[in-house]
């Protein structure tokens, strides 16, 4: 858990603070951090009725989460749907998505992992996320890139809440109120 905080510490330090969904950005923003080499990531939500991604590193990310909602499957839709984690260590020869290993070619998507994420309640709406990685070379997430994955999705937005909460309380107690009395 400590990994995760001085991430989202130093990730802060480069950020103006954002409530909400925007935290999202965030947890992506250190996904892609991991030491398995160059990956994209994304954050896709749903709601009862559709599928879109909030946050994602790069447009790769995005267009990948797009070709799984149109085909209304892929490992990203289904960690939703099936509340199951999905490595995909071979895109082009897994047998359960065909479709979409025949259109991950653009952009090259060869390993992926897709994984249910604890979100932050958002008043009046029942969301469900997942928080999507995406590499182009086969079996490029190790055992030690998907454990952290797996702790950046389960405790992300639960953390930098956290984190962005202590440095909001730092700001007040260093604001000088005796002028606006």
């Amino acid at each position: 858990m400590r990994v995760l905080v001085a991430a989202f510490e130093d990730v802060g330090g480069s950020r103006r603070p954002a409530g909400g969904l925007h935290r999202l950005d965030a947890v992506v923003e250190i996904a892609v951090r991991v030491p398995s080499g160059p990956v994209w990531a994304s954050v896709t939500l749903a709601s009862a009725d559709r599928f879109w991604t909030c946050a994602a590193s790069h447009e790769s990310a995005r267009q990948a989460d797009e070709v799984q909602y149109a085909l209304a499957s892929g490992p990203c839709v289904d960690a939703i749907l099936d509340d199951m984690v999905y490595h995909v260590r071979d895109v082009a020869h897994d047998p359960r998505w065909p479709a979409f290993a025949r259109a991950a070619a653009r952009p090259p998507v060869a390993c992926m992992l897709s994984c249910p994420m604890v979100v932050m309640p958002v008043p009046g709406r029942d969301l469900r996320a997942s928080l999507n990685i995406y590499a182009g070379r086969r079996s490029a997430l190790d055992d030690e890139a998907v454990g952290f994955l797996l702790l950046l999705a389960a405790y992300g937005d639960l953390v930098a809440s956290v984190v962005e909460d202590a440095r909001r309380r730092a700001r007040v107690r260093g604001f000088d109120f005796r002028g606006l009395l």
